[in-house]
């Protein structure tokens, strides 16, 4: 059986939605704070293919099927809200970076199939998604004798919500969520010696992720480790060319409760 499409047609029809307002405020002349909203929305997006297909056996014509597809999707809102601050107290510049994010999406598809010969198929799903996520950066900065010291802290958060629902078919349905927290706090020092320079860097990570199916929660697939990054930057001249040998730990996570370290 051959079969061959002889014909399409489409039709979408979206809108989408951005507004954004900010400000800053010089406190004095050492301290700076800002903060800035976005809002996106995307409220109906309709998508639409009529496709003929022609089967053939022997190239002699059996049957014409018109697949009908329809796609409505919809994002409604999308929030980010920044919050920063960069300054100067005593002898350390400091930096401080505050990132909200939340957005619902949802998405209906179908597929009707008609055939000549009698036969009709029908398919659809219905997949919504609510995601949010914070994020937090702080580093401060110490300079001494042509040295510098860093350190600072990471944190985020994130959580998704997935619900999955198919109609006309023997798919199962799904109601997924993940629920993740990292933070990170880490220590470095760049050390310049006339035409050498070296850099050294020890970060600590924890991360909690906790998996739920059907609002139970799968210990299975949920995991809790802390880890250790070191890493070293050794930067020296060689003629008119500079060359660096660096040295990082980094980890990949495999299945639960297993990971690989590449040195």
């Amino acid at each position: 059986i051959c079969a061959c499409l002889v014909g399409s047609e489409m039709c979408i029809r979206d809108s989408t939605y951005l507004a954004n307002i900010g400000a800053n405020w010089q406190i004095t002349l050492r301290h700076y704070i800002g903060v800035k909203y976005e809002y996106t929305a995307m409220p109906d997006s309709k998508s639409k293919w009529l496709t003929n297909e022609t089967e053939t056996r022997n190239n002699v014509e059996e049957d014409k099927i018109l697949y009908e597809t329809n796609l409505r999707r919809s994002s409604v809102p999308g929030h980010l809200v920044n919050l920063y601050y960069q300054g100067k107290i005593n002898a350390f510049n400091i930096s401080i970076n505050n990132d909200y994010y939340s957005r619902r999406n949802n998405n209906r598809q179908s597929i009707i199939e008609n055939s000549l010969l009698g036969s009709n198929y029908f398919i659809g799903s219905d997949n919504r998604i609510k995601s949010s996520m914070f994020a937090s950066k702080g580093v401060a900065e110490y300079s001494f004798k042509g040295n510098t010291l860093e350190f600072g802290y990471e944190v985020t958060a994130t959580d998704r919500k997935d619900v999955f629902i198919n109609e006309g078919d023997d798919l199962p349905d799904a109601n997924d969520r993940i629920k993740e927290t990292t933070g990170a706090g880490f220590v470095a020092v760049n050390i310049p010696i006339k035409k050498v320079e070296l850099y050294a860097g020890l970060r600590y990570e924890h991360t909690t992720s906790d998996y739920y199916q059907n609002g139970t929660l799968i210990k299975e697939q949920s995991r809790k480790y802390g880890r250790l990054f070191p890493n070293v930057d050794f930067t020296f001249p060689i003629g008119k060319a500079r060359f660096t040998l660096s040295y990082a730990v980094s980890y990949t996570h495999l299945r639960a409760h297993e990971t690989c370290a590449d040195l």
